[in-house]
């Protein structure tokens, strides 16, 4: 009997397997190290921090992909950055970096050839430099202004050749400089959106009150409203529940259309719900959506104190 396909499925989960392990670890490694308290990367920030301009990031192959993605992320949390290529540098875009920025390396053996003349152009004008690399005493961690060391450890893919754990490890450190960056600069929310305007994540950010329905639109009935009218209000303003409010404007209870039998002619006060979900107008919509889901509901009433301002939806 072939048991050749068993053979490839079970040689198949022990490589996977030893990939996940091998990439865990080193993330527990890097981990460990800052946890012990790793006094050149708290440097690498203050560098990076004080710099007047751009991070300038750079890397050759898998490294250089890991460096357009910090640099990307670096930038949406408020850090100006941008990715040079080390082998166009050398052909005109080393005039991107410039005395003000700060250089940002990556290279998993610190001796990639491509990266020398950037450094050196880094060097001669005295731009910082910080380098993320295994090499010890490699030439990137030499020209390093701040060397950022990665714990040794072998590549987690099954020839041991292929950049997995090496660049598991580069990323992470990428987006603690990018968050402690973030965090330095007291980067809120409201920074975020910003720079994200569209997406989304940037509607996810937004506050409540920006995007929610207020006035006539929103479902709103008395305690004494007929079931009849209660379904004509919710299916005349576009949602499956509404709010009940008392003769003072206040917020008393919630229906939704499961709750009402239009045979059996109730009345809103014998049907109404305790208010769940309920945002405020300061709220992000993340909080909104997150509250609605946890309740399986598609919309939720906005509350100022007692008084319903309006009414949000899942998109």
């Amino acid at each position: 009997m072939d048991n050749t396909p068993m053979v490839e499925t079970s040689c198949k989960r022990r490589a996977v397997s030893a990939l996940l392990h091998a990439e865990a670890d080193i993330v527990r490694a890097l981990t460990a190290k800052y946890d012990a308290g790793w006094e050149e990367f708290d440097r690498a920030l203050e560098v990076i921090f004080s710099t007047s301009a751009r991070v300038i990031l750079s890397g050759m192959g898998k490294s250089g992909h890991v460096a357009t993605k910090i640099a990307a992320t670096m930038s949406s949390l408020g850090t100006p950055a941008h990715f040079v290529h080390p082998a166009e540098a050398s052909h005109g875009d080393m005039g991107m970096l410039t005395k003000d920025d700060v250089l940002l390396a990556f290279s998993n053996s610190g001796n990639t050839s491509e990266l020398l003349p950037i450094l050196g152009y880094a060097m001669d004008n005295k731009i910082p430099v910080i380098g993320v690399t295994m090499g010890v005493e490699s030439q990137l961690a030499k020209a390093s202004t701040v060397p950022l060391i990665i714990p040794k450890a072998d590549e987690g893919c099954c020839l041991g050749l292929a950049p997995t754990s090496s660049t598991t490890a580069q990323i992470a450190l990428g987006d603690a400089l990018a968050v402690g960056l973030a965090a330095m600069r007291d980067f809120t929310r409201d920074s975020f959106n910003r720079l994200h305007p569209g997406g989304s994540l940037g509607a996810s950010t937004r506050r409540v009150g920006e995007v929610m329905l207020t006035g006539d639109s929103m479902p709103l009935v008395s305690p004494d409203t007929p079931a009849t009218l209660i379904l004509w209000v919710m299916a005349r303003k576009g949602f499956g529940i509404a709010g009940v409010i008392d003769e003072n404007g206040d917020l008393v209870g919630q229906i939704s259309a499961d709750d009402v039998k239009p045979e059996q002619m109730t009345l809103a006060k014998s049907v109404m719900r305790q208010v769940e979900p309920v945002v405020h107008p300061d709220d992000s919509m993340a909080t909104a959506i997150s509250r609605m889901r946890t309740k399986a509901m598609k919309a939720c009433l906005v509350i100022d104190g007692r008084k319903p301002v309006g009414i949000v939806r899942v998109q």
